[in-house]
């Protein structure tokens, strides 16, 4: 007589037991590989664990949907939870990428054509095709505040308030916790704080944070944000782009800013949506799908579920090794620094004109931004401007010497780099980049 199949409890023991034996490898690229930043190398037992459970998700197909992903789920949601510091999980929603959950929450806000929205000069690309969208079709007024070279957290804030008290109708404050090009840490708990006395809503881009700053230091509840949206992709080594976003609907209220938006657009469990609210909203519209796994649906259409699931076992192993991870990032970021300083002959103030800014924490951020040679490159592309050289020059450093690098301009006056931290052999991919870009120019 054949044995009885195995419970729920079992298959999920089993499962534990399989994703503790792992080994704690860490991921490794590529020396020219120097985006890391853009798109987080994995663990390598992040493969694995994927493997297993898309393995188990064949194997046992309803009992995997119905009974164990909405566990896992969980699972992971409450490992989020805790590592990001959100005290109520109910605020917390898993989204397939960052860009739908900004676009989500910047559609559902009832717009006019008084309405201001400030932000910083550098936020994310998402945010400013979305802004350009609403200037078009709503009519609304977009200010970006400059980001000076060499600026400081003091300076930031202050130039955010000065900006914010000049204007009347200030719908919206929205900035990125650590910018992108160039890489700055805003002092964002400053800004939301001054917002939410002044009774503005603030949407914060941290795609950055996680697995960036230490989680000592890490806490969505304390940089009070009416939004605040992440991804675990870039520094939490997950296998695809697996994003979160934060909807404080408590302190919407106490500013009384509830009405001014849609909430049943934005969640599908706030007090204003109906029960009977459908799983996709809006499916005919991708760009602003936002995918709720985590209410256990047995979704038949995608089954995609696993890279969520992993979040639990990434989390652990960043929180693990991240103090040796910042003191390793302090290094590189000095490496950077000298070679950058004698490999184009700069002063410092030229080599750190994008400090980092991190006056709120004594942290390392593991992207370093930094400008390039820009007349030397001007000379040697005669007619061309910044932009145009900037498409130039990012396939001809992968074509001719293997590099990858974000490259971007700033100002509209000077080319610049971000090179991000994936292990220590990344010094190695900077001394080669200083060459080629020699070479070149």
């Amino acid at each position: 007589m054949s044995s009885p199949p195995p419970t729920t409890s079992t298959i999920l023991a089993n499962y534990y037991a399989y994703e503790s034996s792992l080994p704690l490898t860490l991921p490794s690229s590529s020396p020219t590989y120097l985006n890391t930043g853009a798109f987080g190398v994995p663990y390598p037992s992040s493969f694995l664990l994927n493997t297993h459970l898309i393995q188990l998700g064949y194997s046992q197909p309803m009992v995997y949907h119905r009974n164990l992903v909405p566990e896992l789920l969980k699972r992971s949601k409450t490992s989020a939870c805790s590592y990001l510091k959100i005290s109520n999980p109910s605020s917390f929603h898993f989204v397939n990428s960052v860009s739908s959950a900004i676009f989500r929450v910047l559609e559902s806000f009832k717009w006019t054509s008084n309405s201001v929205v400030i932000t910083s000069d550098c936020v994310y690309h998402s945010i400013k095709d979305c802004l350009s969208y609403l200037v078009t079709t709503k009519k609304i007024t977009w200010i970006q505040i400059t980001t000076n070279y060499n600026t400081d957290a003091d300076e930031i804030y202050e130039n955010f308030e000065n900006e914010i008290r000049r204007n009347d109708n200030v719908d919206m404050v929205l900035f990125d916790h650590i910018s992108s090009k160039p890489s700055i840490l805003f002092p964002a708990k400053r800004i939301c704080s001054l917002c939410t006395t002044l009774k503005i809503p603030t949407l914060v881009d941290g795609s950055h944070v996680p697995g960036s700053l230490p989680s000592s230091v890490l806490s969505v509840d304390d940089v009070g944000a009416c939004f605040y949206v992440l991804t675990f992709h870039k520094w939490c080594h997950t296998i695809r782009s697996a994003g979160g976003l934060c909807v404080n609907e408590g302190l919407i209220r106490g500013i009384n800013k509830i009405d001014l938006f849609d909430m049943t657009r934005i969640i599908p469990n706030c007090s204003s949506t109906p029960a009977n609210n459908v799983y996709y909203l809006e499916s005919s519209q991708p760009g602003y799908l936002t995918d709720y796994v985590t209410r256990g649906i047995y979704d038949e259409s995608t089954r995609s579920y696993e890279n969520f699931i992993l979040l639990t076992h990434c989390l652990l192993r960043v929180v693990a090794t991240e103090e040796a991870f910042q003191e390793e990032v302090k290094v590189f970021r000095e490496e950077v620094f000298r070679i950058w300083k004698e490999g184009f002959n700069m002063n410092d103030e030229e080599v750190k004109v994008f400090g980092g800014v991190t006056a709120e924490f004594d942290v390392a951020l593991p992207m370093v931004s930094l400008l390039l040679p820009t007349d030397r490159l001007l000379t040697a592309f005669p007619g061309e401007d910044v932009n145009s050289i900037k498409k130039i020059l990012t396939p001809k450093l992968w074509e001719e010497f293997g590099i990858e690098v974000p490259v971007f301009v700033w100002k509209e006056e000077r080319l610049a780099v971000r090179i991000s931290y994936g292990g220590p052999n990344v010094v190695q991919g900077v001394e080669m980049l200083v060459a080629a870009v020699s070479k070149i120019c």
